[in-house]
């Protein structure tokens, strides 16, 4: 990757993003008799759900967020120092000091 940093860094703060996606047309632009039926589902049990993670660390000074995997979501902690590695806004590492 181009123009990868590693600098120090201290996660301040995590959020999870819940996004609903209603299902898609097709590619004529009309619905299906499924995604007809999805789109009048008021529990919207037939949506596609997603589930983003994103943490956010101080930076020199600033303030970075990154969207990261659940894993490492559940693994950094608030307050957490270390080396982030990141190429623009796409996160690569953080390794936590001792």
């Amino acid at each position: 990757m181009l123009f990868q940093k590693k600098v120090e860094a201290e996660v301040v703060s995590k959020n999870v993003e819940e996004l609903e996606d209603p299902p898609a047309l097709e590619a004529s632009g009309a619905y299906s008799v499924v995604a007809m039926a999805a789109m009048q589902d008021e529990s919207r049990s037939m949506w596609r759900r997603t589930t983003l993670y994103h943490v956010s660390f101080s930076i020199d000074g600033k303030t970075k967020e990154f969207r990261v995997d659940r894993n490492e979501y559940d693994i950094l902690k608030i307050g957490d120092k270390g080396m982030i590695e990141y190429s623009g806004n796409k996160y690569i590492s953080f390794e936590k000091k001792n």
